[in-house]
């Protein structure tokens, strides 16, 4: 198919593209730690309930960077498993049981992102207010958080479906 793009090429350069994006949060995460004003800014722009706080030390900064990595690593999961079904598409395999299979995995991973955000916001609230004479816990619900949500479960019910597809057909193939 000269003048075609083809899924795989594609799925190829998205498979190098997901990579390259996984190092470089790894990277910049771990440069948060050690360059804790870029973490300061980092949190600043993400919380911006933050800015009128009180002066945060450098432990509850970095007490924060930690809660904050469960977020990122659900991140990292969805990345590994799109870069999975990327592979998967590459080497056009696309109903099988381990593309049905990585789909359910993205559809955890994105039910699980916006729970972890859930219980982020409480622990930094506490944790921001932990030196002070009150301490407060503050919760929140996003509208992306719910996009997140239903983008999940929808996640879920295709990988299902695709399940129970790749099942048909390796019965279809035992037939021919």
């Amino acid at each position: 198919m000269t003048g075609h793009i083809s899924v795989a090429r594609i799925a190829h350069i998205l498979s190098f593209l997901t990579l390259v994006i996984m190092i470089a949060v790894v990277l910049g995460v771990s440069y948060f730690f050690v360059d804790i004003e870029a973490g300061r800014a980092v949190l600043l722009s993400n919380a911006p309930e933050l800015e009128g706080a009180q002066p945060l030390s450098d432990g509850t900064l970095r007490a924060m960077l930690c809660v904050g990595l469960f977020s990122v690593s659900a991140q990292l999961y969805l990345l590994w498993q799109a870069r999975k079904l990327f592979n998967l598409y590459a080497s056009e395999n696309y109903l099988s049981r381990d593309c049905a299979d990585t789909i359910r995995n993205l559809g955890l991973g994105l039910v699980a992102l916006p729970l972890i955000r859930f219980l982020q916001e409480p622990i930094w609230s506490i944790l921001m207010t932990l030196g002070s004479d009150d301490i407060s816990v503050s919760i929140a619900v996003s509208s992306i958080g719910i996009g997140y949500l239903i983008g999940g479960v929808l996640m879920l019910l295709i990988g299902w479906a695709m399940l129970e597809a790749s099942r048909v057909a390796e019965e279809n193939k035992s037939f021919v």
